[in-house]
């Protein structure tokens, strides 16, 4: 019958374009979670040479605690 015909068509194309567009969706969501993970690891790396530098600063304050303190006079 032509109008099951019709209908076939028309379910096909409402078909392909939903396909379609939920291809276009997983695409700009992998994207996006690309993007987030690379900003996340310049974080990451940032948070880590920030670490790097304030364990350098703490073992530099703690070699001055330590030589300062024989020679304190409040302790």
């Amino acid at each position: 019958d032509s109008s099951d015909d019709m209908r076939k068509v028309q379910r096909r194309e409402k078909n392909r374009i939903a396909a379609q567009k939920s291809r276009l969706r997983q695409t700009q969501k992998a994207d996006t979670l690309h993007l987030e993970s690379e900003d996340l690891e310049r974080q990451n790396a940032a948070l880590r040479r920030e670490i790097k530098q304030l364990t350098e600063e703490m073992k530099h304050f703690a070699s001055m605690l330590s030589s300062h303190e024989p020679l304190c006079s409040i302790l």
